[in-house]
């Protein structure tokens, strides 16, 4: 697991309020997803670091404690003469205001081998250094060189709940200190913090005894995981982005253009695309000779309208005297389902063909099964023609067959989490 830093506007900070994944094989999904909820990860906080510079052109060093937001003047040298900068390790706030920094360090978490097994904490030491041998004795620091406003605290985590706290209120000569409280759990985080700023934590190291339990459960994959790698081969996709035509399938602009961009059901603004009368796209695809999937929301849809098409095979929504139906044109067979969509707000229809059965699929819901007029092989360029006006939200062609958790996943997901794991990051 690691940390991605970006910088929202231009500026070198942190952004820690969200968590994205990137899918490196087919089994994760398609590219780039946010995740979501109280069940994902929270990233850590990160500090930044700026420097200012004096009309000396010296530099005067900041830094921003991205926690509380408190911002922190040092020098960690002394300047030349004349600058201005004396070596100090407290706040500069304003004039040298002589306020101690304080620091915060969370190690990384132990677990257990198994998720049946508990570790027992044995002991855990560590070991400072000062910033200067100089320091010793000196005003505000102690005989080993350490402020004398240094108070040391761990805190301890089990299974995520603090536990146990302790403060040590001066660091001894040797420059170790020792936990060595007994605790079980299955996972295990120290967090260290200091008062004061000026010296070197040089080692930590902590002693865990493995306990096995008695039964063991059985391993489990997240549901997810399976949905995601049902999207993970599309053969062609638009959706919302920097460029809404991008075939995500292969990397390509697809030709053609549309009449503009509105808000799509992901509340996004621009992120659904605007068909007029006369708007065309397309994109060359292989030959469809088995199971395929299409998908995408739909709404502003006035009157009977073509969707999309590849060769013989042509998905249409037909108004018929005010009622809505789904129309699979297979190879010349016509097969028409009805919808409970009444033209108001956005729809989610799928056309899957699995074997030689037709699905056809309604915000996530599977509302029939016909029988296919024979296995036709499906050739030429995936198209959304001109015609009547619609606007079209992620427009999929898949050559696999998607399963009825999996549509309802991506439905769900759309709608209720603005598509954070199933839609582009945007």
């Amino acid at each position: 697991m690691g940390y991605i830093t970006v910088w929202p506007g231009g500026l070198k900070v942190s952004e820690t309020n969200r968590t994205l994944s990137l899918a490196l094989d087919p089994s994760q999904g398609v590219g780039w997803r946010e995740f979501g909820g109280p069940g994902w990860i929270q990233p850590e906080s990160i500090v930044g670091t700026f420097e200012v510079y004096t009309d000396e052109d010296q530099p005067i060093l900041c830094i921003t404690e991205a926690r509380t937001g408190k911002t922190y003047r040092l020098a960690t040298r002394n300047g030349p003469a004349g600058s201005g900068i004396v070596r100090r390790f407290v706040d500069k706030y304003g004039a040298y205001g002589g306020i101690e920094i304080p620091w915060t360090i969370r190690f990384r978490e132990h677990t257990a081998p198994e998720e049946h097994e508990l570790i027992k904490h044995l002991l855990s030491q560590f070991n400072f250094r000062n910033q200067l041998e100089d320091n010793k004795g000196a005003s505000g620091y102690d005989a080993a060189g350490y402020r004398t406003a240094q108070e040391i605290s761990l805190t301890v985590y089990k299974d995520g709940d603090v536990v146990r706290a302790t403060i040590t209120r001066k660091i001894p000569l040797k420059g170790s200190i020792v936990f060595d409280q007994q605790i079980t759990a299955n996972r295990i985080q120290l967090e260290l913090s200091g008062t004061a700023s000026e010296l070197r934590i040089t080692e930590q190291r902590t002693d865990y005894e493995v306990l096995a339990q008695r039964v063991k459960p059985d391993d489990r994959l997240m549901s997810h995981h399976d949905y995601q790698a049902e999207f993970s081969k599309p053969l062609f996709r638009v959706s919302r982005g920097k460029n809404p035509l991008l075939n995500r399938a292969t990397g390509v602009t697809v030709t053609g253009s549309v009449f503009g961009y509105t808000k799509g059901p992901d509340l996004v603004t621009g992120s659904a695309m605007v068909f007029s009368a006369a708007s065309v796209i397309s994109a060359p695809v292989v030959d469809l000779t088995g199971n395929l999937s299409v998908m995408a929301f739909l709404t502003s849809i006035p009157a009977s309208v073509e969707i999309c098409r590849v060769g013989t095979l042509v998905i249409r929504v037909e108004n018929i005297a005010g009622t809505y139906f789904a129309s699979i044109n297979d190879n010349g067979t016509i097969h028409l389902q009805g919808l409970s969509w009444t033209g108001t707000g956005w729809v989610s229809i799928m056309i899957s063909r699995d074997g030689d059965e037709w699905y056809v699929y309604e915000n996530g819901v599977k509302l029939i099964t016909f029988i296919a007029a024979g296995i036709t092989a499906f050739s030429g360029d995936f198209q959304v023609l001109a015609g009547n006006p619609k606007h079209v939200f992620d427009l999929w062609l898949l050559n696999s067959a998607i399963s009825d958790e999996a549509c309802a996943y991506y439905y769900e997901n759309v709608i209720s989490e603005s598509g954070k794991a199933v839609l582009p990051i945007v």
